[in-house]
């Protein structure tokens, strides 16, 4: 093989290998460049071009023409790296965004080296440059990943097989007090001193045949306070090794649980208050429930009849009985200022304010009383006693919640002391009634024109009485009015600096409205026996579409379709019949199922002799045992809670009573869940006499009777 055959063959495999660099750069989005540092003058490789958007050839040449594509915020750092490899280092590598031709950014990892000549003076700069956007844009997406971890509200924990940490993140530091530098690698069950509901072992063998576990735990802070806490687990396997690890999810639920602890204790406590023969009864057996589950000392003040505090009753373990009357300091100066007071650590001297006595004082401080409340309750808003609440060992300390809770039953206890109040005035009331009835039955039994007379009287008294009911009621709402519209006023100025006072302004609006409701109810119902118009004919279906109209807002509302069947005319007060209907309508529309819109069906049918009138009001609701038949005809009976559904439970008894007064009849059939029927049976003609209303004496018992 001669010379030129050699060359040839040289040529031939430097072509190849050539090919397969420039295969290889373009694959890797690679490209090379060479400037000159003499003449600032730069090559381009074809697959640079590429990488910034160019055809080849396109490229100016130029070093400056190149920096006008590197991205504003990074074009003086890139700068910087070349010009100090050329003054100091030699070589050089950076990263940078440029901005292509078609304006899509990209990242670029640049390396270089600087050529020098004999004399050791830069001549040239080589280098590569290469597309890293999409290894970037990942670096940058798991940053970005580990940055939401770190903001977690919640703990976020990896542990490994032997429950060694792996991963803490800012909110379980928070959580828990400890740094991540000073949990790593510890036992996180020991460290928090965990109290799993089932065996650790048993919860990852759960977790190797389900996608995770969830439980309640108990746990310990730095400062030893313990902790609810709701976890969530979940098995990693690490993708080359195959080593198994746990994602621990931890949320703090103790605010959670303790308010669960105070529904339940309230419950309890209401049920004590109401079932109680004597007022004393009602606040020891409620102090008694409350400890230990609110408190591990509770104690009672009420003031005496000689307006001086004593001590009404105590519950706490090794505490005896004291003697001593006098107020201690600190339940004087709630009872003074009438609000409440938080302590959620106790101090020695505030614990010497809070009793009554040195040995009581003593008794405490060897239990260790740690935190402690202190809540007036009134009476007609006059402080008539206050509630003690303390803690005696290190497991937690009273908060806000505490306190609110504690309020609430300081409210129910003053209720229940007016209830008490009321029922004695109440006695006290008809027992004089009675013997005022008495004497003037045996009156009426002695003369007939006395009786006459009497009764005269009598009609007069209760036309005064229903005045003064009537504007007893309004001057009732003069001040829930005033209570509103102030509300709505410091809502609307006050509102941004009310913080958690927002609270308490939206619970007084809205215990001013359910007063306003019940008033009305109240006026509704007392108003049938006195508010009465003659029985005139009434056609039941221009009745009842009154009420339709009437009830537009609350369809809308509901979705609800009510169907009317002719309806027939009977005798009747209008106004009656328009309140039945409408408070048979909401009724049903009122308690229809959740996400299922009410359906209610008006029909009447007529039978017997003389005519009965039998109107039909159906629905598609939530219904009731008939067992509670009786109760829901009565006022105040409701089935259904205040948060359930709204209402005073004077709607039916306003039915019930306008159905007597019509000598009619009133009941109902209902399953619970398949909806109500109400079947109310009206004379179509009333008697001659039914529009009278005078008060006749009924000589058997000795009362009057309407």
């Amino acid at each position: 093989m001669d010379n030129s055959q050699h060359i040839e063959q040289q040529i031939a495999h430097f072509k190849q290998v050539l090919e397969r660099l420039t295969l290889s750069h373009s694959i890797g989005r690679i490209g090379t460049f060479e400037r000159s540092l003499q003449d600032n003058s730069s090559l381009w490789t074809p697959e640079l071009e590429a990488i910034y958007g160019l055809n080849p050839g396109e490229f100016e040449g130029r070093h400056e023409s190149w920096l006008q594509y590197i991205h504003p915020a990074d074009r003086e750092r890139a700068a910087h790296a070349l010009e100090q490899a050329i003054e100091t280092t030699g070589s050089f590598e950076t990263e940078f965004r440029i901005i292509r031709t078609d304006q899509q950014i990209r990242w670029i990892q640049a390396k270089g080296r600087v050529l020098y000549d004999e004399a050791q003076q830069p001549q040239r700069m080589i280098g590569v440059q290469i597309d890293i956007t999409e290894r970037k844009q990942t670096a940058l997406q798991l940053e970005f990943q580990a940055a939401l971890l770190q903001a977690s509200y919640d703990a976020l924990i990896v542990q490994d097989a032997q429950n060694r940490v792996l991963f803490w993140n800012r909110g379980a530091t928070v959580l828990y007090g400890w740094s991540e530098e000073e949990v790593l690698g510890q036992s996180l069950a020991q460290l928090l001193q965990t109290q799993f509901p089932l065996p650790l072992q048993q919860i990852h063998t759960l977790l190797s045949h389900q996608p995770f576990w969830e439980g309640e735990l108990i746990q310990t802070r730095r400062d030893g306070t313990q902790l609810t806490i709701a976890s969530r687990w979940s098995q990693l396997h690490e993708l080359k090794t195959g080593e198994v690890t746990y994602l621990i999810i931890n949320r703090d639920i103790s605010e959670f649980k303790r308010t669960q602890t105070h529904i339940h204790f309230l419950a309890e406590a209401s049920k004590q208050l109401v079932t109680a023969q004597t007022y004393q009864e009602a606040l020891r057996n409620t102090v008694h429930s409350a400890v230990p589950s609110i408190a591990d000392w509770c104690r009672i003040d009420l003031l005496d009849s000689h307006s001086l505090f004593e001590r009404l009753t105590v519950a706490f373990p090794e505490l005896p009985e004291e003697t001593s009357s006098q107020l201690p300091p600190l339940l004087e100066t709630v009872i003074t200022t009438g609000a409440s007071r938080l302590f959620p650590h106790l101090s020695a001297p505030q614990v010497q304010e809070l009793t009554r006595t040195p040995e009581e004082a003593n008794r405490l401080r060897t239990q260790g009383a740690v935190s402690a409340m202190i809540v007036p309750f009134h009476l007609q808003n006059v402080p008539i006693g206050i509630l003690t609440f303390m803690i005696t060992t290190a497991k937690r300390t009273y908060t806000q919640t505490d306190l609110t809770m504690a309020e609430e039953l300081a409210s129910r206890i003053a209720l229940t002391l007016e209830k008490v109040r009321m029922i004695q005035h109440a006695r006290a009331l008809n027992a004089s009634l009675e013997a005022q009835v008495q004497h003037r039955t045996e009156a009426l039994q002695r003369s007939y024109e006395q009786l006459r007379q009497v009764n005269i009287d009598l009609q007069q008294s209760n036309q005064e009485l229903q005045e003064f009911a009537h504007v007893a009621s309004h001057d009732l709402q003069e001040p829930l009015r005033k209570i509103l519209a102030f509300g709505d006023l410091l809502e609307e100025e006050c509102g941004a600096k009310l913080d958690d006072g927002k609270i308490y302004l939206d619970r007084m609006r809205s215990a001013a409205s359910r007063m306003q409701r019940l008033i009305n109810d109240l006026l509704a119902f007392t108003g049938i026996a006195t508010k009465v118009q003659p029985f005139t004919p009434v056609d039941l279906n221009e009745t009842a579409q009154t009420v339709l109209d009437l009830l537009e807002t609350r369809l809308q509302e509901t979705g609800g379709q009510v169907q009317l069947s002719p309806l027939p005319t009977i005798e009747a007060d209008p106004i009656h019949m328009q309140q039945l209907l409408q408070n048979l309508i909401s009724n049903a529309l009122k308690f229809h199922k959740p996400s299922i819109p009410p359906l209610v069906t008006v029909s009447a049918t007529i039978s017997g002799d003389p005519p009965i009138c039998t109107l039909s009001v159906s629905d598609n609701g939530i219904g009731f045992d008939e067992k509670y038949l009786d109760r829901i005809f009565t006022v105040f009976q409701r089935l259904h809670g205040r948060t359930e559904y709204e209402g005073t439970g004077i709607g039916l008894a306003v039915v019930r009573k306008i159905v007597e007064r019509h000598g009619g009849t009133i009941t109902a059939r209902s399953t619970p869940g398949e909806g109500t029927t109400f079947l109310v049976q009206l004379p179509v003609r009333q008697p001659s006499t039914a529009n009278e209303t005078e008060l006749e004496p009924d000589l058997t018992t000795g009362h009057l009777q309407l």
